[in-house]
């Protein structure tokens, strides 16, 4: 017997020779073997003490990691002291097949390595051999053109409760656009006397090249909800992850055809081209704009790949094109691309013009052929701007009246009686009257001379010799912002009543040419470098039209459409 001193002491080194027992890991796999494609537990136990924590990272090759638990347990036996450790992971293999799992080190220690058979496949993407829940894929068409519209389609079929599902994304073997179709689908059907619910995801695929593009098999990772019969609790419920594999795809994709005559390769089931006139029909007046907008439609492409919409203008007018305006919509079968071009058309002078006829090549995939998109030749007209007063010819020098030939002879009538005094009573009066007119005539005038004179500083609407050198001092700078300035600071001056509020309104009341110099400084400072503004060549029409002499007084405000603007990034 131990004396009852010693038996704390007899006690501490019960326990501490069960600390320093040596520790065997071991390795136990639940279910074993694992079904295939569903995850199961590695349940590794340490009888004794371990030095360090495991490292688990070796298992990442083959499986995915989704959970890990670690108990402790201490039992005290015939006088003998035991520890276990227990680590349980779940893991979710990455591919079929048999599964190796790696040595763990748990620092000093090592478990050994087991190879892991599973067992048969299920939910391999075939409805024949399902167990209830499967993926299906289909691309269409299977033999498309480079850049042309792919559908790809991913079905996931099951017939029994499932939680947390996440697909994976496409993966291919070489160079693809892929935009996914937001409208997701979900629908009940039967397939051999099985009722389904079917999940559907749809993605349009773009090849970039052509050759042989695969698409990888798809994956979906869910939790699956299996009942368990409990006669305690009757709602028990099993959970189990599961990844389910479809079968792969192949595509080849054929090259555009190389008598194909565009710069631009367009493979679409819909093509359309059309063009609207503001005003129309397409005349306008030298000076004021005519808007044509081309909208091009394709049903199969995005608005990115369709090419720009350039229009060449005829000698003697001028073409100020606005951002081109994208949009892409999508329907059940794709996307449909549209690109608008709104231009503006300015004539320098009158007369008449054709613009070209734009035409745009393009391959029908439906019936797999050439065909054109084509906007017929327009003519065009300018008119001559009538508020612009012309400078009248010289009137030919008068002829002497006896030898105009163009005279009409005049009846001369025969000499009368001499006159009464009741008219020469009347006469008087008349010269009286007459006299008295030109007299207020005359005072009347001499008044207003003198209060136009005192009132004079204030009235004047001629802008002072400054405000026109300011202009010609900024042309030649060169600054499109203080050209603008210069020219409204001037106008101001020159019409203080109803100044224009744009440059656009002041190229209304100035002559032609000056006026097509002021839009071009309009589109400048908007249209970047596809503008073709030259600060100089204002500056010689600035001084060729005299504008403080020759600027058209203002009768009502014209404001004209905005030449440019912008859409939000």
């Amino acid at each position: 017997m131990v004396n009852r001193r010693w038996w704390p002491l007899w006690l501490l080194m019960v326990c501490l020779s069960g600390w320093v027992q040596a520790a065997e890991i071991t390795l136990r796999v639940e279910p074993d073997p694992p079904p295939a494609g569903e995850s199961f537990q590695l349940i590794f136990t340490a009888e004794g003490a371990v030095d360090d924590e495991p490292d688990f990272a070796p298992l990442a090759r083959d499986f995915q990691i989704l959970s890990r638990n670690q108990q402790t347990a201490i039992t005290l036996s015939n006088g003998r002291h035991t520890r276990s450790t227990t680590w349980t992971v779940t893991v979710l293999p990455k591919q079929a097949g048999p599964l190796l799992v790696p040595p763990i080190r748990f620092g000093t220690l090592e478990s050994t390595t087991r190879q892991i058979a599973q067992a048969s496949a299920t939910g391999s993407g075939k409805a024949a051999d399902d167990d209830g829940l499967f993926l299906e894929v289909e691309a269409s068409p299977e033999q498309p053109y480079v850049q042309q519209e792919v559908l790809y389609t991913i079905r996931l079929w099951r017939r029994y409760e499932i939680s947390n599902a996440s697909l994976s994304q496409p993966v291919f073997s070489g160079d693809v656009l892929v935009k996914p179709l937001d409208e997701e689908r979900r629908y009940e059907t039967t397939r051999e006397g099985r009722r389904y619910e079917v999940v559907e995801k749809r993605f349009v695929l773009y090849p970039q090249v052509s050759g042989t593009l695969e698409i990888k098999p798809a994956e979906v990772t869910a939790q699956v909800v299996k009942r368990g019969f409990s006669l305690f609790d009757n709602f028990a419920q099993a959970m189990t992850t599961r990844r389910i594999t479809s079968r792969a795809l192949s595509l080849t994709v054929k090259p555009a055809p190389a008598d194909f005559p565009g710069r631009h390769w367009l493979p679409a089931r819909k093509l359309r081209l059309q063009a609207e006139w503001q005003p129309g029909p397409p005349s306008a007046t030298v000076g004021e704009p005519l808007t044509r907008t081309v909208t091009l439609w394709a049903d199969g492409l995005t608005a990115g790949q369709l090419p720009p919409l350039e229009t060449t203008p005829p000698p003697g007018w001028k073409s100020y094109p606005e951002r081109p305006l994208t949009n892409d919509q999508q329907e059940g079968t794709g996307f449909h691309g549209t690109v608008a071009q709104k231009t503006a058309l300015i004539a320098n002078q009158a007369g008449t013009g054709e613009l070209a006829e734009l035409q745009i090549p393009w391959w029908n995939t439906a019936t797999d052929r050439l065909e054109y998109a084509r906007l017929p030749a327009v003519s065009l007209r300018a008119i001559a701007n009538s508020s612009v007063a012309a400078t009248p010819p010289p009137a030919p020098p008068a002829a002497p009246v006896s030898a105009s030939p163009q005279l009409a002879p005049v009846a001369i009538a025969p000499p009368s009686a001499p006159a009464s005094g009741i008219d020469t009573l009347w006469r008087w009066i008349a010269l009286i009257s007459g006299a008295g007119w030109l007299a207020t005539l005359l005072l009347w005038w001499l008044h207003t001379g003198r209060e136009s004179s005192s009132a004079a500083p204030a009235a004047t609407t001629t802008p002072a010799p400054s405000d026109s050198r300011q202009v010609l001092s900024a042309c030649g700078r060169g600054e499109t912002q203080e050209i603008a300035s210069a020219l409204l600071n001037w106008a101001a001056a020159h019409w203080p009543d109803a100044p224009p509020r744009s440059l656009s309104a002041l190229a209304a009341r100035v002559e032609p040419t000056l006026a097509a110099a002021i839009l071009e400084l309009d589109a400048a400072r908007y249209g970047g470098e596809k503008t073709s503004f030259s600060a100089a060549n204002l500056r010689a029409a600035w001084i060729a039209a005299r504008p403080e002499t020759s600027a058209r007084p203002h009768t009502r405000e014209t404001v004209l459409p905005k030449l440019y603007w912008h859409t939000a990034d």
